[in-house]
């Protein structure tokens, strides 16, 4: 017997070879990170839990739709939420709510909406009129928690709970949580299509079926089904297996039903958007293509403002690139890359949590956070050599981009948390990259962005019984 085989024999059996010390380690780790996350949401948005109901024209369609599915018919539940006082607390109604023409025109766009009002149609008895908002942050809780478990298919545990805790960071995302709106919801159902996709490509074939559900799940939460379904056929056309074949398509079937049931106007829809949310006098293609360019320029000036922050832009693509290298240890590259690294990470953390949340009145905002979101897309476009999560998310955050210039407008990025899902997948990879900067040479850990985290689990556990059985003899 030799002397690797002895080892084996003495530590594999009490600590790897059954799995249980390990299993019970990381449900253990899983479950204090859930708790910790949930526990960061809420102080976050604490706010937004005890203060008054911010009620929009969006919220109020939702709320009538909650009250339809409470037994109202819908033509009275629209009356009593319009025409009541929900509607006199509304907020940026720019006179849309005056008459019933408004309202029954733009009805059609929000009813395929219906997961987030019949969530608080059961909390209705509860929690009142405050049922909408309730869901709306617990959308906003289970997005942090879902890009934990969407970034733990590939990341490790601490890496992980960082890119959770930057989904529950970004500004935009707890401002829009604050109001009765199905847009964390959303963001929430949409990691959670990405999870169950990236699920189903291992393991038993009925894995499939549960991505299907998720992905129908999502399009009738909101309108961005599609990007899933077009992230999966990029992961379709990279792998070429039966697997990921089946994956796309089976989610574009899953997003029939909303499509049979409730249509998709999008000549409609677009013309009431480039007629800025009002009834169009026109609905004519001719029309549309006319408001679509202004619409859009206004969307990147608005919300994406690279041109009017060219130095923060150059500043991130350079960090993205410096994070992208991998120059020996102890040479002169690697200490000008760790020490740009910690310039740049002292940089980004004051401007970004201090100044920003502050919105000091003698300081511009340094980096716009839809910036931000972008520059966060960067690193899924590096070499992924096979990275079925790293594939997913970069066909998704295109899909996503595509997605927003589909329907040009700009929302104070409301509408952009689409990109928010693969914006945390591209951070996690970007952190990685620094973390995984190259060991000694001959080191048994070294570690490479390429290895999973279940293969990193492993190496440190084994290495861990070594040292164990070495410290004992």
């Amino acid at each position: 017997m030799t002397d690797e085989t002895a080892l084996n024999s003495q530590i594999w059996p009490s600590r790897l070879r059954s799995g249980r010390p390990l299993a019970n380690h990381r449900r253990y780790q899983t479950t204090l990170s859930a708790v910790a996350l949930v526990v960061l949401a809420v102080a976050l948005s604490w706010t937004h839990w005890s203060g008054p109901v911010r009620w929009t024209p969006d919220a109020l369609f939702y709320e009538a739709q909650s009250r339809e599915l409470a037994g109202t018919p819908a033509i009275k539940a629209r009356r009593e939420v319009f025409f009541g006082p929900l509607a006199n607390q509304s907020s940026a109604t720019s006179g849309r709510l005056e008459g019933t023409e408004w309202i029954n025109y733009a009805a059609p766009f929000y009813r395929r909406r219906w997961v987030v009002p019949a969530m608080a149609a059961g909390l209705r008895p509860a929690l009142g009129s405050r049922s909408l908002q309730i869901v709306s942050l617990l959308g906003y809780v289970l997005s942090g928690l879902l890009a934990y478990f969407l970034s733990r298919r590939r990341f490790s545990n601490g890496l992980s709970l960082s890119v959770a805790a930057f989904a529950l960071w970004f500004p935009p995302l707890r401002e829009w949580s604050g109001y009765p709106l199905t847009d964390s919801m959303g963001v929430a159902a949409l990691t959670l299509a990405l999870i169950t996709g990236l699920w189903a490509m291992r393991g038993q074939w009925p894995r499939i079926a549960v991505w299907s559900l998720s992905v129908l799940l999502l399009s009738f939460t909101r309108d961005t089904a599609v990007v899933a379904v077009a992230a999966a056929v990029g992961l379709a056309l990279t792998r070429r297996s039966r697997r990921a074949i089946a994956l796309a398509c089976s989610g574009a079937l899953a997003t029939l039903p909303a499509l049979v049931f409730f249509g998709a106007p999008m000549r409609a829809t677009m013309a009431f958007t480039f007629s800025d949310n009002g009834v169009p006098r026109t609905s004519s293609w001719g029309y549309i293509f006319h408001e679509y360019g202004t619409f859009a320029r206004y969307m990147v000036q608005v919300d994406f403002p690279f041109r009017t922050h060219l130095l923060a832009c150059f500043a991130l693509t350079a960090l993205v690139a410096l994070l992208a290298t991998s120059p020996k240890r102890n040479s002169i590259r690697h200490r000008i890359r760790q020490i740009a690294l910690a310039g740049s990470a002292t940089s980004l953390l004051i401007l970004l949590v201090l100044i920003a949340p502050l919105q000091l009145p003698s300081i511009a905002d340094p980096v716009p956070a839809g910036v931000f979101l972008i520059a966060c897309l960067l690193p899924l476009f590096a070499p992924a050599r096979g990275d079925d999560v790293v594939t997913l998310a970069r066909y998704g955050g295109i899909a996503a981009v595509a997605y927003l210039f589909l329907l040009p407008q700009a929302t104070e990025l409301r509408l952009s948390l689409v990109v928010l899902p693969f914006a945390a997948i591209g951070f996690a990879r970007g952190i990685s990259w620094a973390w995984d900067a190259p060991r000694e040479n001959g080191s048994s850990l070294a570690q490479s962005p390429l290895l999973t985290a279940a293969t990193r689990r492993e190496r440190e556990t084994k290495a861990d019984c070594i040292r164990e059985l070495l410290a004992r003899s």
